[in-house]
């Protein structure tokens, strides 16, 4: 999942500049995947919990980092991530 946020960071150019904003959005990702574990006890998601959890993660960097709001990204665009990402560590 990891994978993914990384590849949406660099895609929607979440983060420009300050390193604590991004230490920020890595903890932010962090809890959220950890508490998908903990609610569904397995590491690897279906697209529907991985979509839920691309939203928490939105929501939590939009509520808590200063600064202009971001709107998630499209099921297709996270579909198409996931798709490239399961096929290049196959």
């Amino acid at each position: 999942m990891g994978q993914v946020f990384d590849k949406l960071r660099e895609s929607r150019l979440l983060i420009t500049g300050k390193q604590w904003r991004q230490k920020q959005v890595q903890a932010i990702c962090d809890r959220v995947f950890d508490r998908f574990k903990l609610q569904t006890g397995k590491a690897n998601f279906t697209f529907e919990e991985l979509y839920i959890a691309v939203l928490l993660v939105y929501n939590d960097i939009n509520k808590g980092l200063p600064g202009p709001h971001f709107d998630p990204p499209l099921k297709d665009l996270v579909k198409s991530m996931m798709t490239v990402i399961s096929r290049d560590c196959q």
